[in-house]
Formats: structure tokens, sequence, C-alpha cells
């Protein structure tokens, strides 16, 4: 859409009057789009909304922009982050915990020169040449920059990582179910065992009849092979001066 053609809004917010665009206040979801995609907002002007209007400056400018020059004290931070809640402007709101995360963590609290100390400035129209392990400030201003972006960065990070962390909820239908399957399983392991262990004691029982089966056997195979007319006598009735018949 032509800014030709683009209706001028006018804001009453908390007295102060402000003008924008119409298409400024429809770019992000939140708080003027939804007024505005309402039937009969064409009506209202101007648009008043009962907030303070000492940070509204920002948040305009954030919604023209897309980005916004943040307050450098954690008070102000948290009062426009309460408005950009208000407003419902998410990106807004996470710039705002960003900022307000890196003052928490207390890096600004401390000067960074007290980090790394402050190297003696070489004045560059000395007419004697630099010595070789001498290191321009310049250079080092840069790197020392550089390793402060990185700490800030990495902190920072570190804290939005374990406050958006949660302590995991004790699951107690899976603990049920662990124990129950652990039970079965030490009650399928006895089974095995018991059947394993009655399977040996029939097979021994079996294989004993067998043994004794076997020595009958061969007792009744050995009787019937004797002649007919062999007598057997027993060990009572004999007599010292016994004598064993003869096999004919």
């Amino acid at each position: 859409m032509s800014l030709f053609f683009d209706k001028v809004i006018r804001l009453n917010i908390g007295g102060k009057r402000f003008d924008t665009h119409k298409s400024t206040l429809m770019k992000f979801d939140g708080y003027f789009k939804k007024f505005l995609q309402t039937p009969g907002s064409s009506l209202v002007d101007p648009i008043f909304v009962d907030r303070s209007p000492t940070y509204f400056d920002i948040v305009l400018n954030f919604m023209r922009k897309g980005r916004a020059d943040l307050p450098e004290t954690l008070i102000d931070l948290k009062m426009l982050l309460d408005e950009a809640e208000y407003y419902e402007l998410t990106e807004l709101c996470d710039d705002c915990k960003r900022e307000i995360s890196i003052l928490d963590i207390g890096i600004e609290s401390e000067p960074f020169h007290e980090i790394i100390p402050e190297v003696s400035v070489v004045a560059r129209n000395n007419n004697n040449a630099i010595p070789n392990n001498v290191v321009e400030v310049g250079t080092l201003s840069g790197v020392a920059q550089k390793i402060k972006e990185n700490v800030r960065s990495s902190l920072v990070n570190l804290k939005l990582l374990f406050d958006s962390q949660e302590p995991p909820e004790f699951d107690h239908q899976k603990c049920f179910m662990l124990i129950v399957i652990m039970i079965l399983l030490v009650l399928l392991i006895l089974l095995i065992s018991f059947i394993v262990s009655f399977i040996l004691f029939i097979l021994q029982i079996l294989f004993t009849e067998y043994c004794i089966f076997v020595k009958h056997l061969d007792t009744l195979l050995l009787t019937c092979k004797l002649p007919y007319n062999v007598r057997f006598y027993n060990s009572s009735q004999t007599s010292n001066n016994f004598t064993p018949p003869i096999i004919l």
C-alpha cells in the first residue's frame, strides 16, 4: 500500500497524542492489530489507551523499524517490558528480557577495565620504533571488545537456558508399569525354572524305571536260556556237603 493512501491513525496514550500510519500498527500481531480488525474501529478517533506515554515512543519506533533503542537502566527496561507485554509485542518482550538478563548477571555493574587491565598508550608520533612486544591500543581494544561481547553472550545464553529448563515431572503411571513388568519377568523366570526342574525330575524317574526294567529283562532272558532239567535250590535248603548238580 502506498503511503499516499495509508490512513493516519491518531492515538491518545494516557493523554498524550501520537500520530502514525495504519500500516505501522498492523505490522505486528498484538493489541493494535486486533483492535483495528474489530468492526467499528474506524469510527474511533482518536484511539485512547489508558497507559503511560513515557515509554510509548520506544514502542512506536519498534513497530516502525522492527527494532528499538532500549534503555540502559534495569528499572526502565522492566517498565518497558511491562508496556510491551500489554501491547502484546512478543519480539520487543524478548529483547527486553535479554537485556534484563544481562544486567541481572551483573556484568555491567563491574567495569570491564577491572577485568582486562588498561595498557599504556604508545604515541604514534614517537620517532622511535615500536618494540615487537608492544601491541597497539587500537588492536587490543578491538580484541577486548570482542572478548567482552563473547563473555556477555555466553553468560546470557547460559542464564536463559537454565531459566527455560523446568524440572521433569515424576510419571507415576510409567513407574507403576515398570514395577509390574519387573514382577512379571521375575514370575516368568521362576515358572520356567520350575518347569525345567519338573522335566528333569520326570526324566530321572523314567531313567531309573528303565534301568530296573532292563535288569529284570536280562534276568528273564537268562532264565529262558537254561535247560529244562536244571534245578535251582534255595540256599537255605543246602548243607555244607551239598554238591551242585551236573548239567546233562
